[in-house]
């Protein structure tokens, strides 16, 4: 490195210290360009970039020139830290996800392949939501219970929960407890989540009392389930799969009441909704982790800006057929693979840094919407498979989420997608032996 760029690392690293500069100063070798980076893109990004707005254009030009050197290398490391999660999750609340860990070249290959089947318009309506009390909704919670479960194992477990005070209303809430889920607050200060403490688990939900409260509950009950039955939650290729599949079989059961299509087109819009949220956010992210295993941990600039290049030319072979509109109805007349991937990559880097553990929560998503889909159509033809699905819930230990990939019909040969590897699973046990001690 050269002189110049030695001072200007020592001026952004002084920055970042507050301190002053010293041109007899050198560099320090425990400060890498990431490290400097990465620091300035915590403040950037977690302080609402006020670092930057409120200081110097010289200070906003070395950030925009450590940027440029580093951004893919950094890029890199930030995605090789996000994947040691993976491995290093506390047992006691959340199992590790051999299954993952197994499959995970795979499971990315297959994400990328199916992430289009979500990129689609949900379908508007001006329906509004018909009134529904606490009481009309936790009577039709049990009927669409027992509807699905002829055991009546799942209602005792309802019953149970509501007996023990187990579904709290989060707008009712002491303040001095409702401070502690102010965190999960959505746009609208509502909370709908399950939580597990030393008295077990509980579901806190913000009651609308309309019908929307029915399949919020159905959801988090089915959280709720899981966690109560296992003193855990579910690893993560599992934790929104069981809610996401009885929710939307919820919707069927509302289609055999006589609901309005209308009003049910609104409740499935509001899945729709969070799943693309979560895909117009995390999808370049999820490009980059697939990117990552396939060039060994190195991704380049030159290969991002290539392969989107040869992206922007198979769409436009793939909609060269539509002579009615203008191509640049379609897409752009001018495509600048540079800037894209340029910003595509910062916007994987910010995520990385705002939200280190938010890629898993959108895995979680992808996969339990992707499988729910395939489940409820295969239970439309073969009721069978929720009474699988019900005892797969509660059974213990817990559930290899192959049998699940089985049972819903996953193409799971396509993708090289295999049951927990034994092998991969004692090693990783065993490294995290060796860790502790």
């Amino acid at each position: 490195m050269d002189k110049i760029e030695d001072l200007k690392l020592l001026e952004l690293y002084y920055f970042l210290e507050e301190k002053r500069i010293y041109k007899d100063e050198v560099v320090s070798d425990s400060y890498t360009e990431e490290d400097i980076y990465q620091e300035l893109s915590r403040r950037y990004y977690k302080e609402q970039k006020k670092d930057l707005s409120k200081d110097s254009k010289r200070n906003i030009k070395l950030y925009r020139w450590v940027q440029e050197k580093t951004r893919y290398s950094l890029l890199n490391t930030l995605i090789s830290s996000s994947l040691a999660q993976i491995y290093s999750e506390d047992e006691k609340y959340r199992p590790t996800d051999y299954f993952l860990i197994t499959n995970i070249i795979s499971i990315f290959k297959f994400i990328g392949s199916e992430l289009s089947r979500f990129m689609t318009t949900k379908e508007e309506s001006t329906q509004t939501l018909p009134k529904m009390s606490r009481k009309e909704t936790y009577s039709l919670v049990l009927e669409f219970l027992q509807e699905i479960d002829p055991t009546l194992t799942l209602v005792d477990h309802y019953n149970k929960a509501l007996q023990e005070g187990k579904i709290m209303n989060y707008h009712t809430l002491p303040k001095e407890i409702k401070e502690q889920f102010q965190d999960y607050e959505d746009t609208n200060g509502n909370v709908d989540l399950t939580t597990y403490t030393c008295d077990g688990a509980y579901m806190v939900i913000s009651f609308t009392d309309t019908i929307e409260d029915f399949t919020t509950m159905v959801h988090e009950l089915f959280h709720y389930f899981y966690v109560d039955q296992h003193q855990a939650f579910p690893p993560y290729t599992l934790n929104e799969f069981y809610p996401i599949f009885y929710e939307s079989l919820s919707l069927s059961f509302l289609a055999h009441k006589g609901y309005k299509e209308e009003v049910i087109q609104v409740l499935k819009n509001q899945r729709t909704a969070n799943t693309f949220a979560l895909i117009k956010y995390f999808s370049p992210l999820f490009r980059y982790i697939k990117c990552f295993f396939e060039s060994s941990g190195n991704i380049t600039e030159e290969a991002d800006i290539f392969s989107l290049n040869e992206g922007y030319k198979e769409a436009l072979k793939a909609f060269s057929f539509d002579r009615e509109k203008p191509m640049n109805t379609i897409l752009p007349d001018a495509f600048d693979a540079t800037t894209f991937a340029h910003t595509n990559c910062d916007n994987a880097i910010e995520s990385l840094i705002t939200n280190p553990e938010e890629w898993l929560k959108f895995y979680s998503y992808i996969i339990g919407d992707y499988l729910s889909f395939l489940g409820n159509n295969k239970a439309k033809k073969d009721f069978s498979i929720v009474e699988k699905m019900n005892r797969y819930l509660l059974e213990k230990p817990q559930l290899d989420p192959y049998k699940i990939f089985e049972l819903v019909g996953c193409p799971t040969e396509e993708y090289d997608i295999v049951p927990i590897d034994a092998r991969i699973k004692k090693a990783v046990q065993k490294q995290k032996r060796a860790n502790l001690s």
